[in-house]
């Protein structure tokens, strides 16, 4: 409530709506195909405002703080859950980026490059095709329906301003970030098992035919058979994708279950009746 003279402006509705675009603001800070540098920073704030506005229509209405410091603690909270849904799918586009490039360093074409939009630097071809195949196989999916879904919830099962960056979520997070690096080990892992059998059958070659110019034909045979694995195990890569992906409803869950119980747990603080005073009659005095 703010008083202007005798007036009283009522703004809760408009902290309502921009705490809810704090949050989706977070989400579609690093949520794959949407935060990067393909969508301006113009578009991404277009489309936060829609969904924030949106969700203020529903009638759940955000606490006001009672100060500045209040205030700041809310905003930081909204954004950090925000960023926290954001970044479970992100992870494993790192997790493909760094098997593109190890598998790229493998066969020859470590340099290569090109500029990743989802990482704003340069990064190897094969790396930017594993990541381009897992953002189409997100969007597909409907991974992002996922996220927002779990980032908003049904209105007023997420409490405003509760969300506190844990031990909880420090773990959740580094599993997934684990995972990652488990799944960049299983794309690379055939191609650079036979990418190392060429070239120890490469060095018998040299050892028996010491006269034949090795050089020559390492680099052209090394590529050759790596490209034939990546484009034959690209459904294999696929399966994963998919099954790291149809985990993210799970994982977000996880992040969220404290929450709604914290949620809950106020809601019913606040409904529950308040306790009767015994009153006594004067003539019973």
């Amino acid at each position: 409530m703010i008083a202007l003279g005798s007036n009283v402006l009522d703004i809760t509705g408009l902290w309502t709506f921009a705490v809810y675009l704090v949050r989706i603001g977070g989400v579609l800070t690093v949520l794959p195909g949407i935060g990067t540098e393909q969508w301006g920073p113009q578009w991404r704030m277009f489309l936060a405002v829609i969904i924030a506005f949106s969700l203020s229509l529903t009638g759940i209405q955000s606490p006001m703080p009672d100060n500045e410091y209040q205030m700041a603690l809310m905003i930081g909270s909204e954004f950090a859950l925000g960023f926290a849904m954001g970044m479970l799918p992100t992870f494993v586009l790192g997790g493909l980026g760094v098997a593109g490039q190890v598998i790229a360093g493998s066969i020859g074409l470590g340099q290569a490059n090109m500029i990743d939009p989802s990482l704003g630097g340069n990064t190897s071809v094969i790396s930017r095709m594993k990541t381009m195949l897992a953002t189409i196989i997100f969007l597909g999916i409907e991974g992002h329906h996922v996220v927002l879904r779990a980032a908003t919830a049904h209105p007023g099962e997420l409490g405003f301003g509760m969300f506190v960056p844990g031990f909880d979520t420090a773990a959740i997070l580094t599993e997934q970030l684990v995972r990652s690096f488990e799944l960049a080990l299983i794309v690379s892992a055939p191609v650079l098992v036979a990418t190392l059998l060429t070239q120890f059958v490469l060095g018998l070659v040299t050892k028996f035919l010491p006269q034949m110019n090795i050089f020559i034909i390492s680099l052209p045979l090394t590529l050759i058979v790596g490209l034939y694995l990546i484009s034959n195990t690209y459904y294999g890569v696929a399966d994963h994708v998919v099954h790291e992906f149809t985990r993210l409803e799970e994982t977000t869950g996880r992040i969220t279950t404290n929450l709604r119980d914290d949620t809950a747990e106020q809601q019913q603080v606040r409904t529950a009746p308040a306790p009767a005073v015994a009153s006594v009659s004067p003539i019973s005095r």
